[in-house]
């Protein structure tokens, strides 16, 4: 019986795609122990093809077409047609290491784990590469809480090897159509988690493409992701309200605290980077304030968008100055 399934969404992605599949079979796993499931989100480029000619070769990949439902909405489709007892979410943009996911499956089944996060490092189009995050917690298994206040983890969701039966019991889908889905997704992960451990085995190789919605130009795409983070920010402003009316304790308001400042710091960046008008902060942040979802009191673990939290929290008045500089530019 097949242990994992690997989750693969597709669009847009002919260029990339065929890397990423071939980086699943560099695996020290059979072909017996896992399947791929690619999710086709009506990839309107060639994409499917490619993965077709893939899979004749192939008896353990499964082509799931679908009306376009954005990442979020495909990793959904792959959860519930996963039969196997793990579950990987691969971007395919990005690649797995060489013999890394059988490291990862030992730890799950040694430990009886909700999920493993491993190392991440970027890949950059020139072929260079830098480590993100390496976190490794020497077997030792936390609660999700707890393993939020102790590392400096991954926002993202797919440099993680999860329990089915977690994300299944405690009804983990993704938000369709939005951006940063994963944060939303990983917050309510890391909240459900009683039983994480971290290794620092280097797993993912996330390909910086100019493509990426963090790079992206497109005015569109800037304002969709202030809507999103505006939205996700009421989601886990509620969630907080809820868990504080639940007798929840000062680590998990914390916890609630840390996701919401780095969310605002997040959008606030944003408006500096497209070089906003002071007024224009301004009007978010009262907006902000006035939703009940504004708040910079914690820590993030970045330094530089922690000092970037400070400024906001205590001298927010200095983008009067800065702001007028940097359209001089």
């Amino acid at each position: 019986m097949k242990k994992l399934s690997i989750i693969i969404p597709i669009y847009n992605v002919e260029k990339y795609v065929e890397k990423c599949i071939a980086s699943v079979y560099q695996q020290n796993l059979s072909e017996n122990d896992f399947e791929i499931i690619v999710v086709d989100d009506e990839s309107p480029d060639g994409s499917l093809a490619i993965v077709q000619r893939i899979a004749e070769n192939h008896s353990n990949i499964t082509i799931i077409s679908q009306k376009n439902k954005g990442l979020g909405g495909a990793r959904n489709t792959g959860i519930q047609a996963a039969k196997t007892k793990y579950i990987l979410f691969l971007d395919s943009d990005d690649f797995l290491e060489p013999n890394v996911l059988q490291t990862y499956l030992d730890l799950a089944d040694k430990h009886d784990t909700d999920f493993v996060e491993f190392g991440v490092q970027a890949a950059y189009m020139d072929g260079r590469v830098e480590v993100i995050k390496s976190n490794t917690s020497n077997e030792k298994v936390y609660s999700g809480i707890d393993y939020a206040s102790n590392f400096k983890y991954m926002y993202s969701s797919d440099n993680k090897l999860y329990s089915r039966e977690f994300l299944h019991s405690n009804k983990l889908l993704f938000i369709e159509h939005i951006y940063i889905e994963d944060y939303e997704f990983m917050t309510r992960a890391f909240r459900k988690a009683k039983r994480i451990v971290a290794s620092d085995v280097m797993g993912v190789n996330y390909l910086q493409s100019p493509g990426s919605i963090t790079r992206s130009t497109d005015p569109a795409k800037k304002q969709k992701k202030l809507d999103d983070i505006k939205r996700i920010l009421g989601i886990i402003a509620t969630a907080k309200k809820e868990a504080i009316a639940e007798g929840a304790g000062q680590d998990i308001e914390r916890f609630y605290d840390i996701r919401l400042s780095f969310l605002n710091v997040t959008i606030m960046t944003q408006l500096v980077k497209d070089k906003a008008s002071f007024g224009e902060m301004k009007k978010l942040r009262q907006e902000l304030v006035a939703a009940g979802v504004w708040t910079v009191k914690q820590p993030v673990v970045e330094w530089n968008r922690n000092v970037f939290r400070w400024v906001l929290k205590n001298a927010f008045g200095l983008f009067r100055i800065t702001q007028p500089l940097l359209k001089l530019r």
